[in-house]
């Protein structure tokens, strides 16, 4: 009678997927059948997989265990392979710039409430963070705009990135994560401008084909609840796949509570981080609130959506279409430690002090294709829109009027990478990016006694902002010799920004609109020595 062999991860006990059993490899289960792969009876039979230490035995002593294979995960692999840095996959030993990689597993290891703590927890980047609903990177001295965000291919970096604190990493699904990338150092050449500190590039999970002759379905589902953060948090996902086609779902749902703190203080700074007073309004006046539970943050609390949609098909082994969509939804977010700020005379500064909901939507149609011609081996496109909605709304404790400021940015983009050896020694990179950012920011004062608006100034020009970019890159891998490989690259990039001015009442400008044009040209040089095998 045939027999079915599973591989299983020793640690955790879950199925290996494509584990290679001599000349075949298991399925979505783990499972391969002994006598398709015509395994029965052989001294030697041996299991691989990337990260996984390799193992091997004879039929009876596989016969002796169940059947069942247990690997172990390799305690290191300095020959793994990376994207972000070059946009196409090479070994990470070959990139002159440091590289970290957050793996699937890692992620589901660390379970943190948001990207931003998943980042934190690594030990790999710093997170600021001003208040629980966010997260600010920093790699090497450089945080915000310094620092490329960038999605599934796509630049989350757009037009009002500023210098400041950005909380915008918040709106990335860490549960439908298959892997982070970090690479620290600049990656202006390949990125632009806004990689000077690093790269940060979140690559979410694909859709899968069916590995079966029959639709095959696959789905999960959990829920996680926190007690520090009072955290409620639901997911499901679901993936159709077919012979050509397949479809991945998922949906998620956090609540948090307000932020409560250990009661075990640093010896002599007991009191820091208590919270032994809250805002209220009551009968229309800003009160200071005593707090009854100091080690309780309030407030601090807030809700997100996460939504995902992404269709597959196959053309054929060597081309594949993908359109990956995505939105994330966010409550309003409390500023915390602007609430906790006081004034001389010991009364709070702020009465309210909230970011509005932090909305992204984006539409992406990715196109691959590995078939080797005479000016590629390797080509992606991808088209892409986004649609980012913030806003920011505060109040001075006892004013009557508060003040809403809300920023819309729509970003076109289309993005083509071609990779291409050159002989034996030298790999050719090069690729275009085109951007279109449209920014329309509004505000008003509003009187929260009488609901009354007025005129405000915005945080951008009010007549709307128009930023648009285009460039070009080259890059080269020289393998010198078996330990020296040099990297070379170019990129030439024109910015034209126009943006306008209509109501002049708080800043009396002398004209109408402003128009900048500004090009530049960047290179880098990197040399890697590999040196003795370990």
């Amino acid at each position: 009678m045939a027999q079915d062999i599973t591989v299983k991860d020793r640690s955790n006990l879950q199925a290996l997927k494509g584990v290679k059993v001599n000349q075949t490899e298991t399925n979505s289960a783990g499972i391969v059948s002994a006598e398709t792969a015509m395994l029965q009876g052989l001294n030697k039979i041996v299991f691989r997989l990337d990260g996984y230490q390799t193992d091997s035995m004879s039929w009876d002593q596989l016969k002796a265990q169940g059947y069942v294979v247990y690997l172990s995960e390799a305690s290191f692999d300095l020959n793994g392979h990376v994207v972000s840095a070059s946009r196409f996959q090479e070994s990470a030993k070959d990139v002159a710039q440091l590289t970290a990689v957050i793996d699937q597993k890692r992620l589901q290891f660390v379970n943190q409430a948001n990207t931003a703590d998943v980042l934190q927890q690594s030990g790999r980047a710093f997170v600021q963070k001003s208040q629980m609903g966010g997260g600010s990177i920093a790699m090497r001295g450089f945080e915000a705009n310094k620092v490329l965000m960038v999605v599934d291919g796509i630049r989350m970096n757009n037009a009002i990135y500023r210098g400041g604190h950005l909380q915008n990493v918040l709106t990335v699904d860490n549960n439908m994560l298959s892997k982070t990338e970090m690479v620290f150092g600049p990656g202006s050449v390949v990125y632009g401008s806004d990689a000077l500190g690093g790269v940060v590039h979140f690559y979410t999970k694909q859709a899968q084909l069916s590995s079966i002759s029959a639709p095959e379905f696959k789905g999960m589902a959990f829920t996680r609840m926190g007690t520090a953060m009072q955290e409620k948090t639901g997911h499901f996902d679901v993936n159709i796949g077919l012979k050509k086609w397949a479809f991945l779902s998922s949906v998620t749902y956090s609540e948090f509570g307000d932020m409560r703190i250990g009661k075990k203080g640093t010896k002599g700074y007991e009191s820091w981080g208590r919270r032994t007073f809250y805002v209220d309004r009551i009968n229309g006046i800003d009160s200071m609130v005593p707090n009854a539970d100091s080690f309780k943050q309030i407030p601090t609390g807030y809700q997100q959506w996460d939504l995902m949609q992404k269709v597959l098909f196959q053309q054929n082994t060597h081309v594949s279409h993908v359109l990956n969509i995505q939105h994330s939804n966010s409550s309003n977010i409390p500023r915390y430690d602007r609430l906790t700020e006081l004034t001389s005379n010991g009364k709070s500064a702020q009465a309210e002090w909230y970011y509005g909901p932090q909305t992204r939507t984006m539409a992406a149609y990715h196109l691959k294709s590995d078939q080797k011609t005479l000016a590629y081996d390797q080509m992606q496109w991808i088209v892409s829109h986004q649609d980012i909605t913030e806003s920011r709304h505060s109040r001075g404790f006892n004013k009557s009027n508060i003040t809403h400021r809300t920023e819309r940015v729509k970003v076109n983009a289309v993005n083509a990478d071609f990779e291409k050896a050159i002989g034996a020694k030298s790999e050719l990179r090069y690729g275009m990016e085109l951007t279109h950012n449209d920014v329309q920011s509004t505000a008003n004062l509003e009187n929260v006694n009488t609901g009354a608006t007025a005129p405000q100034t915005t945080r951008y020009p009010d007549g709307g902002s128009l930023m648009s970019t285009m460039a070009m890159y080259v890059t080269q891998s020289n393998y010198l010799n078996a330990k020296w490989i040099l990297n070379t690259g170019i990129r030439m990039t024109n910015t034209n920004l126009t943006c306008q001015f209509k109501d002049k009442t708080f800043f009396p400008f002398l004209v109408d609109q402003i128009t900048q044009k500004n090009q530049n040209t960047s290179g880098q040089i990197g040399l890697v020595f590999l040196g003795k095998k370990q």
